[in-house]
C-alpha cells in the first residue's frame, strides 16, 4: 500500500508538470457539456410532409390542419399527383408523404374507418419509426375529436368514468438535453478517468521513464492503480464541479 500512494504521488506531480494533460482535464468536460448535450438527441422535430389530397372535403382539411398545428410536422407542400409526392421523397425534398384518397371524408361521415397512405423515407430507421409513431398520435387526436363531434351531435346517456391526468414531476416539458445530462457525464467520468490516463502511459514509453519502472520491484497491479487512481479522483472532481 505505501509504494501505491509513493506511486499516486509521482502521478499527481508528473500531471501537473505536463501541460497537455493537466489542460485536457478541464477542456475535456467543457467540450463534451457544450457540444454532445445539445448534438446528442433522439427528438425529431420540423418532419417535412408533401399531402396529396385527392379528398378535398372539410375532414381532409381538418386532418391536414391537424398536422400542421403539431410542433412535428411541417406541410412543405401539396400536390394532386401521387408520381410527383413520391419523386419529391426520393430526391429528399420531403421526409414523407401522406395520401388522403377519395372518398375520406364520405367514409368518415358514413360511420366507416377513413383509409390513408403514409409513405415515409426510411434511409434512417429510427427516425422512420419516430415519425410513424408521431403521426399515429396525430391521427389519434383527429380521431378524438371525430368522436367528440359526433356525440355532441347525438344526446346519448353518458356513463360515469374516471378520469386519469398524467404529469412528469422531473423535466415536465420532456426537453431531451436534461435526459441526455447525466449519461454525457458519466462519459466524462470514463474520458478522464481511463483515455487520459492511456495517454499519460503512451508518453510515459515515449520518454523512457517506463523503461525505469519496469527495473524497480514495482508490480503490474501496482502500477496501473498508481495510473487510474489519480485520474479517476480529478475525473469525480469535474463530476462534482
Amino acid at each position: 500500500m505505501r509504494t501505491i500512494l509513493y506511486l499516486i504521488r509521482k502521478e499527481f506531480l508528473q500531471i501537473f508538470r505536463n501541460k497537455f494533460i493537466s489542460k485536457a482535464i478541464f477542456a475535456v468536460p467543457i467540450v463534451q457539456m457544450l457540444i454532445l448535450v445539445p448534438a446528442i438527441t433522439f427528438e425529431i422535430k420540423n418532419v417535412t410532409i408533401t399531402v396529396v389530397d385527392q379528398d378535398l372535403t372539410p375532414e381532409s382539411r381538418g386532418l391536414i390542419s391537424k398536422l400542421e398545428g403539431s410542433t412535428f410536422f411541417r406541410v412543405a407542400g401539396s400536390s394532386f399527383s401521387e408520381t410527383q409526392a413520391n419523386d419529391l421523397l426520393h430526391r429528399n425534398k420531403c421526409s414523407m408523404v401522406l395520401q388522403i384518397p377519395s372518398g375520406f371524408g364520405k367514409d368518415i361521415t358514413a360511420g366507416q374507418p377513413g383509409k390513408l397512405l403514409a409513405t415515409i423515407d426510411a434511409i434512417n430507421a429510427s427516425s422512420a419509426q419516430l415519425t410513424w409513431a408521431y403521426l399515429n398520435g396525430v391521427i389519434r387526436d383527429y380521431n378524438a375529436d371525430l368522436i367528440k363531434k359526433n356525440i355532441n351531435a347525438i344526446p346519448v346517456a353518458r356513463t360515469p368514468v374516471i378520469q386519469v391526468t398524467n404529469r412528469y414531476w422531473y423535466n415536465e416539458e420532456l426537453n431531451y438535453k436534461f435526459y441526455m445530462l447525466p449519461g454525457i457525464l458519466v462519459i466524462l467520468v470514463t474520458a478522464i478517468g481511463f483515455l487520459l490516463a492511456g495517454l499519460n502511459m503512451v508518453r510515459e514509453k515515449e520518454i523512457g521513464t517506463i523503461e525505469q519502472i519496469n527495473v524497480t520491484p514495482v508490480r503490474k497491479h501496482q502500477f496501473i492503480i498508481a495510473k487510474m487512481v489519480p485520474f479517476l479522483m480529478i475525473g469525480l472532481i469535474d463530476l462534482a464541479l
